[in-house]
């Protein structure tokens, strides 16, 4: 019901590429932690939107989730995720950095469980450090799903190789497949 994906150093590019290859059929909103600097962020939004078939867009303190968008965290708030009627709204949170990073990852992780419960799919992409890792274990916890880029097409091999090897990951995958990945998994095909 919702995708979720962290990611840091090489992350925009990683972003672009995973957009570009992703197919619209899938109906569910995603949502997006990069670690960016400050005004950063609403541009990498605005130019997935650009370049790809998916309306990316920086999160906005009670915005709906749309299935089908990609919202993305905007710099210097944690974004998360509350229920709400109809659709689950995000919430920005100015509180202190989490793993050196605002916005990080893991309180991302931890609200959507509260939401979906068992039904995420989490993809750590590249990234320096080991954001996303404490979020996916409570993620892989609740029944959900967590995928890692692989080693080989990442240009920091840190966030996805703390998931992986913690033995959260479901699968650890090229940036080429990760698309095709993700669309077995959401189409029930795990």
């Amino acid at each position: 019901e919702i995708i979720a994906i962290a990611s840091s150093t090489g992350g925009p590019r990683a972003l672009n590429e995973f957009f570009g290859g992703l197919s619209r059929k899938i109906n569910c909103p995603i949502i997006i932690t990069q670690h960016m600097l400050k005004g950063f962020t609403s541009s990498l939004a605005d130019g997935i939107s650009k370049t790809t078939d998916w309306d990316c867009l920086e999160g906005v303190d009670g915005m709906e989730l749309q299935p089908g968008c990609a919202y993305m965290a905007p710099s210097d708030y944690h974004m998360i995720v509350e229920a709400g009627s109809p659709h689950p709204r995000i919430r920005l949170l100015d509180t202190e950095p989490e793993n050196f990073c605002k916005p990080s990852a893991d309180p991302m992780f931890r609200s959507i469980i509260k939401v979906y419960g068992e039904n995420i799919l989490c993809l750590v992409l590249t990234g320096m450090g080991t954001d996303g890792l404490a979020g996916a274990r409570h993620i892989v916890d609740a029944g959900g799903n967590v995928i890692a880029q692989d080693q080989e097409t990442s240009v920091v091999w840190g966030m996805p190789r703390a998931v992986a090897e913690a033995g959260l990951c479901a699968a650890i995958k090229p940036l080429d497949a990760l698309p095709s990945e993700v669309m077995r998994v959401v189409a029930g095909n795990f």
